[in-house]
């Protein structure tokens, strides 16, 4: 994680010994396309196994919204239609 990001995650055990952890990752830890916009830390829920390897990970979010962004063009003074993804998160998770 980035400098001076804190990340907390919970942890739980399941029945087959592997783990379940659910946390928060800043969003500028996210990789993240040019044309979004992450408004939010997003929660997410891994699964590993009990050596510590991933075998799933969601992020926990509300469903992306389109954002239409009007760019004037300068030279003709028109304007062009632009569309942003919009995420945020789908509440605060803090427990499995």
């Amino acid at each position: 994680m980035g400098t001076g990001q804190q990340v907390n995650f919970t942890m739980e055990r399941v029945i087959n010994g592997d783990f379940i952890l659910v946390g928060v990752i800043p969003h500028n830890e996210i990789s993240k396309k040019e044309n979004e916009a992450m408004v939010s830390n997003m929660p997410v829920v891994t699964k590993i196994n009990k050596n510590g390897d991933v075998i799933w990970a969601k992020s926990i979010e509300a469903i992306p919204t389109k954002l239409l962004i009007p760019k004037i063009n300068e030279e003709k003074g028109t304007y062009t239609d632009y569309y942003m993804d919009y995420r945020i998160a789908a509440g605060n998770f803090s427990a499995v």
